[in-house]
């Protein structure tokens, strides 16, 4: 249940606190003064959307928070322990979901004060809420919805969820087996470009030890050559060239037509020095020596490495050597994909049988529910002033659309083989292997049609209550609430909905908006939401209303916005024969002064 909502600076409301009673409790008040800002408020804290201009204006944020109460064996504790969150001992669990919406759009939730993502909060808050608005009623009028209602009347949930497991992966391999078709189909287009591309990589055999050792040599030899070419210039001038002697042997003839022997020695030893030099310089040169051939074979080969990075749009050795591995794979598939496509047409074989045998289960599951369902409905119907209606499921087999599968240039046999497949697939799914209508008859001797052709508004209404009454005695929710869904229906019909309700609070904490006066009459908890200006602000107030205060307000609803005598002893025979009908004790409220909202 839920004992306590909390919310700041949502829509119209500044501040509120609420504490529920654990049975039926019903929220009236007049048209737009804000009862359904708390549907839109528990939504929020269960994980709904919300977008920031909820945001109550003045507000940095919106704060709603919630107190419930669990038992250790509800579907909510698995949810916080897959979640990691701690948990308290005892046999009575008490939970507080908190969630903030800032002003610019930036959403946190907490549970138990630990912090959790939105998701994991609509986890959790999947399990303690259930919210069916009016609009929950139209849902009956789509035919899709149906299976989902069916589903939840099978006592063991698990086998729809394998079905929906076997069923994922029947269709996961169906894409992929699509997507590698696509694939094969694109690659045969291009198998002689791929075959030229692998042919030019393989032949030049790319290997990372071989590009370190050509790229070395041409390095070292470009480096060579930088000082090897000066060297070598100047080493040709002091040697001479041609019939002209060299520096050396000019000097020393020089040194012979000097007289003085100080100055001829001197020239001698000039001569010296410039042979020596000479020397050195033939001597560096000589081991600066690299093979010409080998460079030009080395730069080829260099050359030819980086024309392949251009042309497989890579930079260095390990992505040539990947693309040669993708290459020689894409052509394996080409010139082998036949035995591949049969190993995978086998394996979707075998799990379209394991589907098959799932959903055969869940059908005869489902058939069960649909008894179930015609005779807990039709006997709710009955009560709710629908006696000798008709109210059945039809079943229609499933024939599903497949993915189109081109076998072209391929083997026959894998094309016959998936033929032999295709019927098994079409006739099962993810879903189940057949899709549900409700049917009504709601006068006798009329036969069952859809409910979108013959159901009114009141109609569905009471279908929809008759399901969750239906419903209740295995509810793993903690609260449900009912925003208005007794639209269409007034009278004796009124009174027969409030009496289910009251019901239903017997197995299940219930919240209902409301505004039929034979509805609230049967609440063990009565509220009152009142909208009123206050300066240029519009705010609304809610207070919990005594036993008086209640039966004012109940003949308000039976006559209007002045309450008379006569309409007060009404809404007071109203209440005395409701609580002889359901046992129910007088109404108890909390201090009935108003709080913000």
């Amino acid at each position: 249940m839920i004992r306590q909502l909390s919310i700041q600076g949502l829509a119209i409301i500044d501040s509120l606190e609420i504490e529920f009673t654990p049975g039926f409790n019903v929220i009236t008040g007049e048209t737009g003064a804000g009862k359904s800002i708390l549907i839109r408020a528990l939504n929020f804290l269960a994980g709904g959307k919300a977008v920031s201009d909820v945001v109550r204006q003045g507000f940095d944020a919106a704060v709603v928070s919630g107190e419930f109460e669990v038992l250790r064996d509800h579907r909510a504790v698995e949810v916080l322990e897959r979640l990691g969150i701690p948990l308290p001992e005892g046999k009575k669990i008490t939970l507080l979901l908190r969630r903030l919406l800032h002003s610019k759009g930036r959403s946190q939730a907490w549970i138990n004060d630990v912090p959790v993502a939105v998701p994991s909060l609509k986890l959790v808050g999947a399990t303690l809420v259930d919210v069916f608005a009016q609009h929950e009623n139209q849902r009956l009028l789509h035919a899709e919805s149906h299976i989902d209602y069916v589903d939840s009347f099978i006592g063991n949930p698990k086998q729809r969820a394998m079905v929906s497991e076997i069923g994922k992966a029947v269709s996961d391999r169906l894409l992929d087996l699509k997507q590698r078709l696509d694939s094969l189909e694109g690659g045969r287009r291009q198998s002689d470009y791929l075959s030229f591309r692998y042919e030019q990589l393989k032949e030049f055999a790319p290997s990372a030890e071989d590009y370190e050792t050509v790229n070395a040599y041409c390095e070292r030899a470009e480096a060579f050559r930088k000082h090897r070419d000066p060297l070598s210039a100047a080493l040709g001038i002091l040697e001479g060239s041609g019939e002209a002697a060299s520096p050396g042997e000019q000097v020393r003839e020089a040194a012979k037509l000097l007289p003085d022997l100080v100055r001829r020695q001197r020239l001698l030893a000039c001569a010296t020095e410039i042979d020596d030099v000479g020397f050195d310089l033939g001597r560096q040169l000589q081991s600066m020596d690299f093979d010409e051939e080998l460079l030009n074979t080395s730069q080829a080969r260099l050359f030819g490495y980086q024309d392949l990075f251009r042309k497989h749009g890579v930079r260095a050795i390990p992505g040539l050597l990947e693309e040669l591995k993708a290459l020689e794979t894409q052509l394996s598939d080409i010139h082998g994909a036949s035995d591949s496509f049969l190993a995978e047409l086998e394996a979707l074989h075998s799990d379209a049988l394991l589907l098959k045998k799932a959903c055969a289960q869940l059908s005869v599951a489902r058939l069960q529910a649909a008894q179930n369902i015609k005779h807990e409905v039709e006997g709710q119907l009955a009560e709710l002033h629908m006696p000798g209606c008709i109210f059945q499921a039809e079943f229609e087999a499933i024939d599903r659309t497949l993915p189109n599968l081109r076998w072209e240039g391929l083997e026959t046999s894998l094309c016959e083989k998936w033929e032999a497949i295709r019927p098994l697939l079409q006739s099962v799914s993810s879903e189940g292997s057949e899709r549900a209508q409700f049917l009504l008859s709601a006068n006798p001797g009329e036969p069952p049609l859809p409910l979108a052709k013959v159901a009114s508004g009141g109609e569905l209404s009471r279908i929809m209550l008759a399901l969750k009454k239906a419903l209740a005695a295995d509810a793993e929710t903690c609260v449900l609430v009912f925003d208005e869904i007794d639209s269409g229906i007034s009278g004796r019909v009124a009174d027969v909905v409030g009496r289910k309700m009251r019901e239903l609070a017997s197995t299940v904490q219930v919240l209902c908006i409301s505004h039929l006066p034979q509805v609230a009459v049967y609440a063990d908890c009565h509220f009152l939401v009142t909208k009123k200006g206050k300066g240029d602000r519009t705010q609304s107030s809610i207070l919990p209303l005594s036993e008086e205060e209640s039966a004012r307000e109940i003949a308000r609803l039976l006559s209007g916005r002045d309450v008379s005598s006569t309409s007060l002893a009404n809404a007071k025979q109203l209440i005395s024969s409701a609580r002889g009908k359901s046992g129910g004790k007088a109404l108890k409220a909390k201090s009935p002064s108003p709080q913000p909202v």
